[in-house]
């Protein structure tokens, strides 16, 4: 009998210590031992590389870091702190992005978070990180390399003539001797006619769009200017073709060859300077538009007449 009731204790005694040790297991699955996963990305794998993901207990403090790529610079993180490297508390899962730019002061650098995903940039335009994101072609209008001197155009002409002057020129009426007496279309002043006050290249003007379509154009003399303040230029030859390099600083460049131009029925400056269209009228002066010249040792953004054939580099926007 003493036995049995031993037995009964010592069953009863192991059920308590079984029941008890079952209960601090349960209290062991609750928060204390929750683990969350911290995703830390770069904004663009090109431009910059961000470490500290991995998954981690609640509560664990981590440090993430970012480390921008040559010619790329780290602005901020995708929730705004602006701190690198910056310690993260983990307390559920996250997911931040390391938001790099070519803009050293950009404002607003991409964030996967919050923008849509960007454009590719075509094979044929490169991207020079210029604040406005506009995109440059890799060649001249009617060219297949950069260096390549391509087709001229008069200013708000779609085709290629043999002659280059007012008697030949679309949007104007001449004299008996080939003098320009007034200008049709793209008129600012009463001395030429009557103004339509158009200043800038209408689409169905602008050889660009109407020779490669897709959002492509003639840049703006606005635009020729971000050019110019936004990169370092340099004379230089490219497969023996003598011309302008433009270096961006996120490491891109762009070649304008030095490819003349038509007047009258003549070819000059080849391999002496370029003088590239804008789709800008000057409005002070409109039988003149203006444009983008450069020689061996200078540059310029000027105005030009209208009639002469000149080349013509298109751009379009990151965003077609």
């Amino acid at each position: 009998m003493k036995r049995t009731i031993r037995l009964l204790a010592i069953m009863a005694m192991g059920a308590a210590l079984a029941f008890t040790a079952c209960g601090k297991d349960d209290d062991n699955s609750g928060g204390g031992n929750a683990r969350y996963t911290l995703s830390v990305l770069p904004n663009n794998a090109d431009w910059g590389a961000a470490t500290g993901s991995g998954s981690y207990p609640d509560g664990t403090s981590v440090t993430i870091e970012a480390a921008a790529k040559t010619g790329y610079y780290f602005i901020k993180w995708s929730d705004g702190a602006v701190s690198n490297p910056r310690s993260v508390t983990v307390s559920r899962d996250m997911m931040l992005y390391a938001l790099f730019s070519a803009n050293a002061s950009d404002p607003s650098p991409y964030n996967p978070l919050v923008d849509p995903e960007p454009e590719p940039v075509p094979e044929s335009f490169v991207d020079l990180g210029l604040p406005s994101g506009l995109l440059w072609a890799k060649c001249n209008l009617g060219a297949t390399t950069p260096e390549g001197h391509g087709d001229y155009y008069a200013w708000g002409e779609t085709a290629t003539k043999e002659v280059y002057n007012w008697s030949t020129y679309k949007y104007c009426t001449v004299d008996a001797e080939g003098s320009l007496q007034t200008l049709t279309k793209y008129n600012t002043s009463t001395s030429w006619g009557t103004p339509d006050n158009l200043t800038t290249l209408q689409a169905i003007d602008d050889v660009a769009t109407q020779k490669l379509g897709d959002g492509a154009r003639m840049p703006t003399k606005e635009e020729w200017e971000e050019l110019i303040a936004n990169t370092t230029a340099e004379w230089t030859t490219v497969n023996g073709v003598a011309g302008r390099k433009f270096i961006a600083a996120n490491g891109n460049s762009l070649f304008l060859p030095a490819a003349g131009y038509r007047w009258d029925g003549e070819f000059d400056g080849a391999g002496e300077y370029g003088i590239y269209w804008s789709s800008s009228l000057d409005a002070g002066s409109p039988v003149d538009a203006w444009v983008f010249g450069f020689g061996s040792d200078d540059q310029y953004v000027g105005s030009g007449g209208r009639d002469y054939g000149r080349s013509v580099r298109a751009v379009r926007s990151s965003q077609n």
